[in-house]
């Protein structure tokens, strides 16, 4: 049951309450709604903190899905990293189908734009790991489309 719990965990961000867990000293304590909410947030599951030390309680439904939200506590946020990390991954999403545009274009429509870009970026004459001689590095030097 706990690996349904922690894959269910997944699909749930640290800005909902779903999953959030309570450090409390009993089951008791947390049962009665004595226990306070925490600073930083605690989550069971994915956005579990691998720092955060002691005995913590939620509630799960008996049935699917099984993350409940905890109405009395706030939810927790984005960690400095987890936003870089997005945004370097956004940057490179972008990135990346940028050049596969830019492939297509040069490949169907004749266009040398790679070309292009890598003699203005002094990358014509480069040659990495030996790939010189590759089908993909003859497109991206070549001035017409390739015929396939």
């Amino acid at each position: 049951m706990a690996y349904v719990l922690y894959i269910e965990s997944i699909k749930y961000m640290p800005s909902s309450t779903h999953f959030l867990a309570r450090q409390c000293p009993s089951w008791k304590h947390y049962n009665n709604r004595s226990c306070p909410c925490g600073h930083p947030v605690q989550y069971m599951g994915f956005n579990a903190d691998p720092r955060a030390h002691g005995v913590f309680y939620l509630n799960t439904s008996r049935t699917a899905p099984y993350g409940l939200l905890d109405s009395d506590c706030s939810a927790g946020a984005f960690s400095l990293v987890q936003i870089i990390g997005l945004m370097m991954l956004s940057i490179l999403l972008v990135l990346l189908l940028l050049l596969v545009g830019l492939v297509l274009i040069q490949q169907y429509f004749g266009l040398p734009i790679l070309a292009r870009v890598r003699a203005r970026l002094y990358m014509e004459d480069l040659v990495w790991h030996g790939l010189g001689k590759s089908p993909s590095t003859h497109i991206l030097n070549s001035d017409k489309a390739v015929d396939t």
